[in-house]
C-alpha cells in the first residue's frame, strides 16, 4: 500500500469511526431518555391510581357509615375548604343511573354523562373517560357498596401530562448540545484510535526523504523500533 493510499485510508476510516462513535452515543442517549420517560410515566400513573384508590376507600367507609347524605356533605365541605377539587365522585345505582355526582372544577372538556353508558361490572373496575379533544383522560376506580350501589372516584391525567410535557421539552432543548457533544467525542476517539497510523505515516515519510534514523514509537511504551 502506497503512502498516499494509507493516508486516504486513515481519513476514510477516521470519518467512519467518527460517524459510528457519534451515532452510538446519540442512540444510547435516546434509549436512556426513552427508558427514563417510560419509568417516569409509569411512576406518575401508579401514584395517581394509588391516590384515587385511597380516596375511594375513604369515601366508601364514609358512605357505609352515614349513607349518601354524609358523603354529599363531606364532598361539598372539602370542595369549599380547598377551593380546588381534583376528584370526580359519583354514586350510581345498580342500573348505572347517577344518584350523586361531584364534577371537578375546570373539567369542561369531559362529558360525564357518558359514564351512564358504560356498563359497570362491580368493584375493582377501572373506567377511562376521554376528553372531547386532546389526549387527557379521567381515570376512574369503582367500588361496589353494601346496598348494591356503585361508588366511583376519578382524577384527570392533566397534571401527569403536564410533567411529561416538560420532560419532553427539556430533552428537546438539550438534544442539539447532545449532538455536538457526541460528534466532538467521536472526533476525539477517532483521532486517538488512528494516532499510531498517523505516526507510522510520518515515519515512512521521513524515511522517504532520507531520515533513516527515524523509528516508529511503540504505543504505551515510548520505545522505538
Amino acid at each position: 500500500m502506497s503512502l498516499k493510499s494509507l493516508k486516504n485510508f486513515r481519513k476514510a476510516a477516521g470519518f467512519r469511526l467518527t460517524f459510528w462513535y457519534s451515532g452510538i452515543f446519540f442512540l444510547s442517549s435516546l434509549v436512556l431518555f426513552g427508558l427514563t420517560y417510560f419509568l417516569l410515566a409509569f411512576y406518575l400513573r401508579e401514584n395517581d391510581q394509588d391516590v384515587i384508590e385511597t380516596k375511594l376507600q375513604a369515601l366508601s367507609i364514609l358512605y357505609e357509615a352515614g349513607g349518601i347524605g354524609d358523603l354529599r356533605k363531606d364532598v361539598v365541605i372539602e370542595k369549599d375548604l380547598k377551593k380546588k377539587d381534583p376528584f370526580l365522585v359519583r354514586v350510581a345505582s345498580e342500573k348505572n343511573e347517577t344518584l350523586f355526582i361531584n364534577v371537578p372544577s375546570r373539567s369542561v372538556e369531559f362529558d360525564f354523562r357518558e359514564l351512564e353508558k358504560i356498563a359497570l361490572q362491580g368493584g375493582g373496575q377501572w373506567v377511562l373517560l376521554r376528553a372531547k379533544t386532546g389526549r387527557t383522560v379521567f381515570e376512574i376506580a369503582t367500588s361496589e357498596l353494601l346496598d348494591g350501589n356503585m361508588l366511583q372516584v376519578g382524577k384527570s391525567s392533566k397534571d401527569r401530562e403536564r410533567i411529561l410535557f416538560q420532560f419532553r421539552k427539556i430533552f428537546t432543548i438539550v438534544i442539539f448540545p447532545l449532538l455536538g457533544l457526541g460528534f466532538g467525542g467521536g472526533i476525539f476517539l477517532a483521532v486517538r484510535t488512528f494516532r499510531p497510523i498517523r505516526h507510522l505515516i510520518e515515519t515512512v515519510r521521513s524515511v522517504f526523504v532520507g531520515k533513516l534514523e527515524t523509528r516508529v514509537r511503540i504505543p504505551h511504551t515510548g520505545e522505538a523500533f
